[in-house]
């Protein structure tokens, strides 16, 4: 069995430090080091307390840059966790190391469709994998609603809406997007809903043809699906396998939340 050796970009919450509000969440720090099949060798980070602080707790070396941590590690396998505005510079420059094979992600992609595109186009082009960092889609409650919904137990589904955290559009209303193109696909038509400001709620709903049905999966999410996210990860990497949530995908999220807040701005007004 290979060992990939693994950097951790960006050492924040969601990288290893979690969210007191919610402290069932997973980090990613976490993910990796219990991963049988990676060996985590070290963190980025521009900020000298914070390389400081993981440097005391993992034991792991740390760098201020990527490029740095590249030349000296010869990582094959990335997860990005730095901030959103961030991601395109990080993953065009590990796309240029021959021995980076595999990068997730973190959600957003990016700050625009463009970057998006220029990101995926990069990893493309240079034949490295490119995963997003949308949990849900490797969550066994909403893999579970998914095969349910294919069942078509209740018939087709015709619709869907799902209402995410009111606190920010990109960060949270991506995740929306792609919960709901992961559960429809993109012939059935669904609507994004900001909650109220501090809402605690992320609620899916389908309606079928004979019925409805909901998830709120907010700080519920089962345990376990940033494994089976590092899994694929690895599997794409060491065959022809796509992502199950792909660069296009993070594209597709960012889109459709854009031009979801364009018309709640327009309708606010």
């Amino acid at each position: 069995m290979s060992v990939h050796r693994a950097l951790l970009v960006g050492l924040g919450r969601i990288a290893w430090r979690g969210f007191p509000h919610n402290p069932a969440a997973e980090t990613h720090y976490q993910a990796l080091v219990a991963h049988p099949s990676i060996r985590l060798i070290g963190g980025v980070d521009p900020n000298d307390s914070t390389r400081a602080e993981f440097q005391e707790v993992s034991s792991l070396l740390t760098y201020p840059t990527l490029q740095q941590a590249l030349d000296d590690s010869q990582a094959d396998m990335l997860v990005i966790s730095s901030p959103v505005e961030t991601h395109p510079e990080m993953v065009c420059v590990a796309a240029t190391y021959e021995c980076v094979r595999g990068i997730l992600c973190e959600k957003p992609m990016a700050l625009n469709v463009d970057e998006c595109s220029r990101m995926a186009v990069t990893c493309y082009r240079r034949d490295k994998v490119l995963l997003v960092g949308h949990q849900r889609r490797y969550e066994q409650s909403h893999r579970m609603l998914r095969a349910f919904l294919k069942s078509e137990t209740l018939g087709k589904p015709v619709g869907g809406r799902c209402t995410f955290p009111g606190e920010d559009w990109l960060n949270n209303g991506t995740h929306a997007a792609d919960t709901m193109r992961f559960l429809l696909g993109d012939e059935v038509p669904f609507t994004l809903r900001m909650g109220k400001e501090n809402t605690r709620v992320f609620q899916a709903t389908v309606a079928c043809q004979q019925g409805s049905v909901m998830l709120e999966s907010y700080a519920h999410l089962v345990s376990g699906y940033r494994r089976v996210m590092l899994d694929d990860l690895i599997e794409c990497m060491e065959s022809d396998k796509h992502p199950e949530c792909s660069a296009d995908d993070g594209l597709e999220a960012v889109r459709a939340t854009l031009a979801a807040e364009e018309v709640w701005r327009e309708s606010a007004a």
